[in-house]
């Protein structure tokens, strides 16, 4: 089978890119042509990574596994700015086509959205082509920047949600991570046995528990009860709730709140917190995925955060994910999927976004636990991934549902 992955995000850049290349490489691994169709590396600070020059077209041959088609986009530093973010989707959305006429002749093209913009891409690749679509949702657009008032004109309303449903209609599968995002899919009128969910995964054998007192002492977090957000700080993490409640409990020295990674926020953020004069909140900057464990071992309590919003309700970062597969206690502030998965696998503790007082006490009440009664709740979160989050079992739901396409197609 010859697959056609088109996403805005790919390795070397991390986060979601990574789960992208992963399944780039489970597919090649059973024997399916792989190519790739993705812009020049910039995520998350809107700057192209040194050693890649934009053009319009560059191929290449990624890691003995996929045929590699970078395509031209508009890239900019103020990409927290919707007018840039918005240009910075819409290019990749016109070059992606030219990728995509230029891959190997596919008989699936595998759309990654968001920008969901990209569904219309893959459906002229996939009519162009003779091939099948199928549509990986990871967040919800337009139901975003029209919740954030990025979008007003009630007409361009109208017509991005039914450039929404047209994309949605002309899908021959949808890939929604979360049940809850099933269920919303299927409010928009598309039929449930289109849509197959599928977890996003991680890697079980690296996010094992690993001792964490070298990095403690690096720090200087001895003896400290430490509260750990790691990951990309951006304008969805709503990490002003984690500042504020820190400074509800600035008189507890025992207490530190550490956010590691990066992100268009950190900069706002760590001004925020000097004018607060938060000694008990500690930032660090963001480390490669391979050194990420030992820093979720130093913690007593890994963190994640998603700012209150209707559209992202269905959505469930990774990062939860990656925490469970850690065997730490989890304490989410977040609602919907996010907040739904933490309770099911009952690894953690969950509160409301915005509500810092809620969030401090859980703090509170995680430190009081007994060592062993959080050692519980870590092991409950590792069961869970375990049994959910295997990139095998995941990776193999989307081929298997790939390969009934492909035959579809050659029988058509």
């Amino acid at each position: 089978m010859n697959i056609a992955i088109v996403s805005l995000v790919f390795p070397p850049e991390t986060g979601s890119a990574r789960r992208v290349g992963e399944l780039a490489q489970s597919l090649a691994g059973q024997g399916h042509q792989v190519s790739v169709v993705t812009g020049f590396p910039s995520y998350p600070k809107g700057i192209v990574y040194q050693g890649f020059r934009k053009t319009l077209i560059q191929k290449s041959r990624w890691s003995e596994t996929a045929d590699l088609f970078r395509v031209y986009l508009y890239t900019s530093p103020r990409r927290r700015q919707f007018a840039h973010r918005l240009l910075h989707y819409l290019t990749f959305t016109l070059t992606s086509i030219l990728g995509g006429l230029r891959a190997p002749r596919p008989d699936v093209v595998y759309v990654v959205s968001p920008p969901y913009f990209l569904g219309f891409s893959g459906w002229l690749i996939a009519r162009a082509r003779g091939a099948r679509l199928a549509f990986d949702v990871q967040d919800f657009w337009p139901e975003a920047p029209i919740a954030l008032g990025y979008v007003k004109n009630q007409a361009l309303v109208k017509i991005l949600l039914w450039l929404e449903r047209f994309i949605y209609d002309r899908c021959d599968v949808i890939f929604a991570l979360s049940d809850l995002m099933k269920a919303k899919i299927v409010e928009r009128g598309v039929l449930p046995q289109k849509i197959e969910r599928v977890y996003n995964w991680v890697d079980l054998s690296e996010l094992v528990s690993v001792p964490g007192d070298e990095r403690r002492a690096q720090h200087n977090l001895q003896n400290k009860f430490v509260v750990l957000f790691a990951g990309n700080m951006g304008l969805a993490q709503g990490l002003d709730v984690v500042l504020d409640a820190a400074h509800l409990l600035q008189d507890r020295s025992d207490i530190a709140f550490v956010l590691l990674g990066d992100g268009i926020e950190r900069p706002r953020l760590v001004e925020r917190a000097q004018s607060l004069d938060l000694r008990n909140l500690l930032f660090i900057d963001a480390v490669p995925e391979k050194d990420v464990p030992p820093y979720l071992g130093m913690a007593d309590v890994l963190l994640a955060t998603l700012g209150r919003a209707k559209h992202r309700e269905a959505a469930l970062p990774s990062k939860i994910q990656v925490y469970m597969a850690s065997a730490k206690p989890l304490l989410v502030a977040a609602e919907g999927a996010a907040a739904q998965v933490v309770q099911q696998a009952g690894c953690g503790l969950v509160v409301a976004p915005d509500a810092p007082q809620d969030l401090a006490a859980a703090v509170l009440q995680l430190q009081t636990m007994s060592p062993q009664a959080r050692r519980d709740l870590g092991e409950a979160g590792r069961l869970y991934a375990e049994q959910n989050f295997a990139r095998e079992q995941q990776c193999s739901l989307i081929e298997s549902r790939l390969i009934s396409l492909a035959i579809g197609q050659r029988r058509t």
